[in-house]
């Protein structure tokens, strides 16, 4: 059997950074530098690229810096539920449950808005992305601390997305698969491992 390939995933050279006057783009730089350390899993060269990060956003003016330390936080959280769900990762469930909360909690600096809202108001403002997206992300983290909060909130969010965007269906459903297989999961038995990049085909409705 021929040995598996470790993913490559093109590196941004964080220094260059240095000489670009756009703090927007700057930042984006910066968050798509600690975006690509968290599908890798590793930890250690994501928490640097973050804080590098939210030292950028520090010296930035008002309103900007407000705007850029919450697009941060909305990309610390999403490195940390991508921790909690990384396959390549040998984690007891207790460390994949503390980065989904981790997640969850940077979830709640990011946006101005309850989950509640983003589920009734399609037309709610949030930091990046389309709300139901980011009530997702929250299901998501859900899956390893409370599974039954994830399936009420799918339940909610199911309807929401056949109106306003089909397109995020399939990610629901693996979601609700992912909860439910953690549901079902026993302590002696092998802890479920969830990959949020896999295609997921939909069944029959």
């Amino acid at each position: 059997m021929g040995r598996l390939r470790k993913p490559h995933f093109p590196g941004i050279n964080v220094a260059k950074t240095e000489r670009i006057d756009n703090p927007y783009l700057k930042a984006a730089l910066l968050r798509d530098s600690a975006h690509v350390r968290a599908v890798q899993g590793d930890e250690t060269s994501w928490s640097h690229a973050i804080e590098e990060a939210l030292r950028h956003a520090a010296h930035v003016r008002d309103p900007d810096g407000e705007r850029i330390y919450s697009l941060l936080k909305d990309t610390q959280g999403n490195g940390y539920k991508r921790l909690a769900y990384n396959p390549r990762l040998s984690l007891p469930e207790s460390t994949r449950r503390k980065y989904a909360q981790l997640a969850l909690d940077c979830f709640r600096e990011a946006q101005a808005s309850s989950v509640d809202r983003w589920l009734i108001d399609t037309s709610a403002v949030v930091v990046d992305g389309h709300p139901l997206i980011v009530a997702l992300s929250i299901a998501q983290c859900f899956v390893w601390i409370d599974p039954y909060k994830t399936l009420d909130l799918l339940e909610r969010l199911r309807t929401k997305a056949t109106r306003f965007l089909p397109s995020l269906l399939a990610k629901i459903d693996y979601a609700n698969y992912c909860a439910k297989r953690c549901l079902a999961w026993r302590s002696s038995d092998p802890l479920p491992m969830f990959d949020l990049d896999a295609k997921y085909i939909r069944g029959p409705q």
